[in-house]
Order: C-alpha cells, then structure tokens, then sequence
C-alpha cells in the first residue's frame, strides 16, 4: 500500500465511511495525516475530511482530532486519541487503548478496552466484553457474551448475556445495575458503603464479605453495607457471589458441593489476569525498545543526510521511507498482541465453561454411581454367609421371613 500524507488542520473533524477488512488507527502528535489504503472522497470541505478503504486500512492522524467510523467490515484497532471517537458499526473485534470519551453503536466480535479516560457507551457487542481502567462511566444496552469489567470510576449500567466478572467501587453520585443471563461474581472494597438488591433466578447468593458471610438459597435479598448510599442491583439468571477484596473463597457447608464453581472461575480469572499482564508487558517492552532503536537510527540518519548534502526533497523522500518501515514494524508487533489477546479470551470462555460443567456434574445426582454402589455390596455377600442363614432356618433357630430380611439386608436391598 502506498503511504500518503496529508497537512491538516488542527480543528479538522476525520469522517471514515467505510473500511472494507480490518482499520488500524493512531493518534501522534504531529499535526498532518498519514495514511495507508485510504482514498479522500472529497478535499477537505468544512473541517471535515472524509475517507474511504476498501481493504486494510491504516491511519495516523493528530491525537487531538475528533474521529467518526462509520463502517469497518473487519477487525478495529485504535489507540491513543484524546478527542472524541465514535464507531458506528465494526463487524469482527474491537480493541481500545489510551483513548477519551468513545461512543459505539455495534462490535460484532468482542470489545477489549483499557485505559478509557472518558465514558464509555455501547449499544450492542455480539461477543465478549473485557474492559479495564475506565475513567467514567460504562453503559451497555446489550453484551452477547461475557462481561470482565475492573478499575471503573464511574456508574455501570450493563445487560450481559453471559457471565459478568466486575470489581468495582460504589461511590454515592453514581449508579450501579448489572443483568445477566449467567452467572454474576462481584468484588467490591471491604469498607464500601452501598445498598444491594440482589437476585438470582438460580436461588443462590453467597456473600463472602469481612462483616457478613453466608450462603442465601432464595431470589432476592436486600444488603446494605456501612451507612448506605449509593443503589447497587445485581440480577443473575445464575448464581451471585459478593466479596470484598482480600477474602478467601470459600463455600458454605449448605450449598451441596465440594467445590463451588466460583473457586474455579476466580482461580482462572487471576491467571488469565496475569499471563495477560505479562505479555502485554512483554510485548510493550518490545515496542519500545524497538520504537527507541529505530527513531535513534532516524535521528542518525538525518544527520548524515544533512552532511551529504541531499536536496530537501530527496530527504524528506527518505524519511517518509524510514517512517514507513518503522509503522510497519509496529504494526506487526500490535498485530502479535491482537492475536495473542483473542487466543487469551477465547481460553478463558473455554475454561469457564469447562468450569460450569464441573459443577453441574457434582451437583447432580448421580443414579448411575448409587447402582453401582448396589451391585458391589450385593457382591460382597459369599456364599458362606448365605448358607449360613439357610442353615439357621434348617435348624428353626429362625424364620422363613427373618430369612429373607437377613438376605435383603446383606443385599443392599433395604
């Protein structure tokens, strides 16, 4: 793909109509556009520039700049963007990073987000939604997956289909609502001050917190935590566990199973936790020392264009070719990191429902296990403790039908 670039102004407004594979979009801090892929549809006309791409396509523009995407047919990845960003449809995964206030009508994949310095609104992801470090607030109207929400600022307002994750800390200006079809696991601060309502279509509540540990077989219970204040509600077509930070997971002798199911899921949530933080850090580690070493090559070779004594054309040719090589280096290791980010997501869905078939599975009845439990006590029975029995009725000392108790009972059969 042939790099363009483009000096812009800094109270330009960027319109993308239309990406037709996957959208790769930067902010920096130079005042000018680059870009990769992309057609102008008209000149600039009004402060608004308005680009199309029908396959990849890749953008840096300044930070400060408001973006609007209208339509990308693959996967999207943007960072670091301090104006406004909004996304009206984008058909596979979306993935943010050090972005401000996004607003987003539909990700058809899944939506992974860190460090959002303003609120973040979603209308509709089709799959999971995995966000950390968010400044405001989080609203969604409909998450088709999992939620995995931590260090939020702001209120939550959230319709989950699947399982919901969320640490968080209520604060009295705010809201907090959560509906989910599955399975709801809450970790809140131990000295939080907030009132709960909480219902469990599954009857099942287990709150694990430092002033109040129990396991509640019912739907709904009410819980107000220090003095009060903020409304919290936590509806759960599953089973719903409140802890506080620090607390040990354990299960009530009455919940019926040896090993409850959050045990497992806390367990691969910390370790999906950290192996993601250290290849994030790794991989960001990597680009840096890599950004740092090409830009000190820049910067050397700048200064021995200057001592060649190449025109400033042919210069500015140059470093254009050096800047494309170093984005195309960035670009592979972001790729890397989507990559490894989607196989990381996809293991933990898969280890989740290998967790909640782990515990369908002990919480049932098992019929088969107690017939065979049956058969190996009546095998148990020899044939010298039958004939012992006979011979006790041969000699009257029992009867006909003490006979047959003594037998059913070496049995198994009462």
């Amino acid at each position: 793909m042939t790099l363009q670039t483009l000096e812009i102004d800094e109270k330009t407004r960027v319109v993308i109509e239309n990406v037709g594979g996957d959208l790769t979009l930067r902010g920096w801090k130079r005042v000018k556009l680059q870009m990769q892929g992309f057609t102008e549809n008209d000149s600039i006309k009004e402060d608004v520039l308005s680009l199309r791409c029908a396959g990849d396509g890749i953008l840096r523009l300044p930070h400060n700049i408001p973006v609007e995407v209208q339509n990308v047919g693959g996967d999207a990845t943007i960072k670091g963007l301090d104006g406004a960003l909004s996304l009206n449809a984008v058909g596979g995964d979306l993935r943010l990073r050090d972005v401000n206030k996004v607003t987003i009508n539909s990700a058809g994949g899944d939506l992974i987000a860190k460090r959002v310095q303003g609120d973040l609104v979603v209308k509709n992801v089709g799959g999971d939604a995995i966000l950390q470090d968010l400044s405001g607030q989080f609203s969604a109207k409909a998450v088709g997956g999992d939620l995995n929400l931590r260090e939020i600022s702001g209120g939550i307002e959230a319709a989950v289909g699947g399982e919901t994750v969320v640490a968080f800390s209520p604060v009295p200006w705010q809201a907090y609502s959560i509906q989910a079809g599955g399975d709801i696991f809450a970790k809140i601060p131990e000295d939080v001050n907030a009132e709960f309502e909480l219902e469990s279509r599954a009857k099942k509540i287990q709150i694990n917190l430092k002033e109040d540990s129990q396991t509640l077989l019912e739907k709904v219970h009410s819980l107000t935590l220090g003095e009060g204040g903020p409304s919290v509600s936590l509806s759960a077509g599953g089973e719903i566990l409140l802890t506080s930070e620090g607390s040990e997971w354990a299960t009530g002798p009455e919940v019926g199973f040896g090993t409850s199911k959050f045990d497992a899921f806390a367990g691969m949530e910390n370790m999906f936790e950290d192996i993601a933080q250290q290849t994030t850090a790794q991989i960001e580690e990597q680009l840096g020392l890599m950004e740092e070493h090409l830009n000190t090559h820049l910067s050397d070779l700048a200064g021995t264009l200057d001592l060649a004594g190449l025109s400033e054309e042919k210069a500015q040719e140059v470093q254009e070719r050096i800047e494309n090589a170093q984005q195309r280096a960035e670009q592979s290791v972001q790729r890397a990191q989507a990559k490894l980010q989607r196989k990381l997501a996809q293991t933990q869905r898969k280890a989740a429902r290998r967790a909640r078939r782990e515990k369908r599975k002990a919480a049932e009845f098992d019929v088969e296990a107690m017939y065979a439990s049956k058969e190996k006590a009546a095998r148990a029975v020899s044939d010298e403790e039958r004939m012992m029995i006979l011979k006790m009725l041969q000699e009257k000392k029992i009867t006909t039908d003490q006979a047959n108790d003594l037998l059913a009972a070496l049995e198994g059969k009462v």
